[in-house]
């Protein structure tokens, strides 16, 4: 039991960089936030979907809330003071992220 949990501690942090990676490659503005059309580009980013099936997230699945994931009210997201498009940071993002695993084992 011990080791199954160290296993999945260490598969969640290795996701948890790989997308950190990602997401820093394309926050085009450089706010530490994910804006909803920097999230689609994050989900057509061949490492990214890797990574999230690694962890048994169906990234079509999570396209498909995506309105959910930016919702402010359920979130917790922000609008970008330029371009008042919704943003997220990337610790909500991995939360929300880490919810959508059809198992956590």
């Amino acid at each position: 039991a011990v080791a199954a949990t160290e296993k999945e501690d260490m598969l969640v942090t290795f996701v948890r960089d790989q997308m950190n990676k990602i997401i820093r490659e394309l926050d085009q503005d450089s706010n530490g936030f994910l804006s909803m059309s920097e999230f689609k580009q994050l989900m057509v980013n061949e490492t990214a979907v890797r990574a999230l099936h690694e962890v048994g997230v169906d990234p079509v699945g999570l396209v498909d809330f995506a309105d959910y994931i930016f919702d402010p009210e359920s979130q917790g997201t922000t609008a970008d003071s330029e371009t008042g498009e919704l943003q997220i940071s990337f610790e909500k993002l991995m939360r929300v992220v880490l919810d959508f695993r059809g198992t956590n084992n």
